[in-house]
């Protein structure tokens, strides 16, 4: 029970220092002060475009869209409940539903425009820019549930695979949303943030829920 309660002591911390970094970008991206940084990184990536680069992150982008990552939550939600039981099954789910509408609502706050005629627009994006909605999806949907998932894994190879993936297709997706003209690098820097913020909270939320008394 001590452990428990030390782990979720350490959950709320990460959670707190993720929001706290989550502001700072958000007061950066909203103020104008990050948009020559940014623009100088849409520049370099720019530079090394090639067809064979575009076809791979579109594909990134993709996976991280409504077509892609919600069959891939059902599937990971699925997979959840036959190795570690309903309650993170559901866990899972509401902290990807509720961090989509979490999105939609950030993007409203903050109403920064996406980067139009700094580099070529590859991709359909629509709405507001920050955060990226794709990045922090991707952050929920892929990373969250490959940590979820990997507490039931037991070989280590396997675990290693399952949290590589979980770093990697991130990386990729917000790599494909700058480099597709879509966003912002701080719109992506801003994702990781808060997909990683609420994930945090909505564990800390279950775990306190599951020990209060009935």
């Amino acid at each position: 029970m001590q452990e428990e309660g030390r782990t979720r002591d350490r959950t709320l911390a990460a959670a707190i220092g993720l929001g706290a970094a989550f502001a700072i970008v958000t007061a950066a991206a909203a103020s104008g002060w990050i948009t020559g940084p940014d623009t100088r990184v849409i520049h370099a990536l720019g530079a090394g475009r090639s067809p064979l680069l575009t076809f791979v992150l579109s594909s990134m982008s993709w996976l991280a869209s409504g077509a892609g990552a919600i069959p891939a939550a059902l599937v990971i939600a699925f997979v959840l409940g036959r190795r570690d039981g309903a309650r993170t099954a559901w866990l899972y789910a509401a902290a990807c539903l509720s961090g989509w509408a979490l999105n939609l609502l950030l993007k409203e706050l903050v109403h920064r425009t996406r980067p139009m005629g700094i580099s070529p627009k590859l991709t359909d994006a629509g709405f507001y820019s920050f955060p990226s909605g794709h990045s922090m999806m991707a952050v929920l949907v892929f990373s969250f549930g490959a940590v979820l998932l990997a507490r039931t894994v037991r070989r280590a190879d396997v675990r290693r695979v399952v949290l590589g993936a979980a770093v990697v297709i991130p990386l990729l997706v917000g790599l494909a949303r700058v480099y597709l003209g879509a966003h912002w690098p701080s719109d992506v820097l801003g994702a990781y943030l808060a997909g990683a913020c609420w994930a945090a909270t909505c564990v800390v939320l279950a775990r306190r829920r599951r020990t209060e008394p009935a």
